[in-house]
């Protein structure tokens, strides 16, 4: 027998009863019923008693809420496991919309984080990477208006964002642990633990929620390229392009997390790069955008990948591990920034670029003053 939800509405749930008869039976859905109604049903629990203890009004209402959209899932789970991930998507889309027309006619907020989740994860299992990412983070902004604009909650969305594989996402688990553990294995360092990693940066109320968001995104394509395109052995040009954007998005990163972790305001972007290399900053006093832009750095990749070297201005410096990541971080940014640049010599080491860039984000994330 089918189980839905009780909403404490009668007319609302016999409307999700004959919903789910028109799915089952005549492989429709039919949404007529739930327009006619969900005006009276989201008025009325505007004026329902809260029964919660210890909630407060607003609470009350958003368990409402979500227990509407729960009623949803059925279907939804019934779409993913045929594979129909467009229909799955589209249930979640149409649930959204009744509940935006009412907003759009009272001038009032219905809490949406249930569906926008769910739907963001349908679309990340789709491939729909970046559609899912917004979703995601539209959910999480849903579950910050709950919880008062206070980001001191637990919910799936933040789950999600901060790489904790736990019951807020036991949906998406096996698929969040896969990618997990290949951002593990092929980027994190033995000496900077996952732990450690999400300790210091996902879970550092510091860091804006967004550059998180960005950073996970960046992962997220990375193993869709490698996942779909024989890993880091590049043939094709146009996935080396793929990987360079996500390496220039990533290097977007560096500045604004030093900013936030050393709570200073660096005058340009080369000054962050300098401080990052303390070891031997000096390496960045003689560095110029004039004779290191983007022609010298094209000269000199190799020399600095390969030899932990840098010739500039008929002089060869040697690299610590450091300046090397730094430094190939920093040119890639620049580069990136203005060419779509790609030799045999990136392609064939694009996945030791990527560790560079990885490791000098780790840097910015790890740094203080004082």
């Amino acid at each position: 027998m089918l189980r839905i939800e009780d909403l404490g509405n009668e007319a609302m749930n016999d409307a999700f009863r004959s919903f789910y008869n028109d799915y089952f039976i005549n492989n429709q859905l039919s949404w007529s019923n739930l327009w006619a109604l969900k005006d009276n049903f989201f008025d009325e629990i505007e004026t329902r008693q809260i029964p919660f203890t210890n909630t407060d009004y607003s609470e009350c209402k958003a368990r409402y809420h979500d227990g509407f959209f729960n009623d949803f899932t059925i279907a939804w789970q019934n779409e993913l496991d045929m594979g129909n991930y467009k229909n799955a998507i589209l249930i979640w889309e149409k649930a959204i919309d009744l509940a935006k027309d009412w907003e759009i006619k009272r001038g009032r907020h219905i809490h949406k984080g249930t569906p926008l989740y769910f739907q963001a994860v349908t679309c990340l299992e789709n491939d729909e990477v970046e559609v899912g990412f917004a979703l995601m983070h539209e959910a999480y902004l849903e579950d910050f208006i709950r919880n008062g604009n206070n980001d001191n909650f637990s919910s799936p969305g933040k789950s999600f964002v901060e790489f904790k594989v736990s019951d807020d996402t036991a949906f998406y688990r096996a698929k969040l642990e896969e990618i997990k553990q290949f951002f593990e294995n092929e980027f994190l360092s033995t000496t900077f633990s996952f732990d450690d990693f999400r300790r210091r940066f996902s879970e550092n109320i510091n860091i804006p929620i967004l550059i998180k968001y960005q950073f996970l995104l960046n992962i997220f394509r990375i193993w869709k390229a490698y996942r779909r395109f024989d890993g880091f052995n590049l043939t094709n040009p146009m996935v080396g392009l793929l990987y360079m954007e996500a390496i220039f998005s990533l290097c977007k990163l560096i500045e604004p997390i030093y900013r936030v972790t050393t709570h200073t305001n660096p005058h340009s972007n080369k000054d962050v790069y300098e401080s990052l290399c303390e070891t031997n900053p000096n390496i960045f006093n003689i560095i110029t955008m004039r004779n290191f832009g983007g022609g010298g750095f094209i000269r000199e990749m190799h020399n600095i990948y390969e030899n932990n070297r840098v010739n500039i201005g008929g002089h060869s410096h040697s690299l610590g591990d450091v300046e090397k990541d730094t430094l190939l971080a920093y040119g890639f940014r620049n580069l990136s920034a203005h060419d779509l640049y790609q030799n045999d010599f990136v392609n064939q080491n694009i996945k030791g670029i990527l560790q560079s860039v990885f490791r000098t984000l780790f840097k910015s994330v790890t740094s203080s003053h004082g």
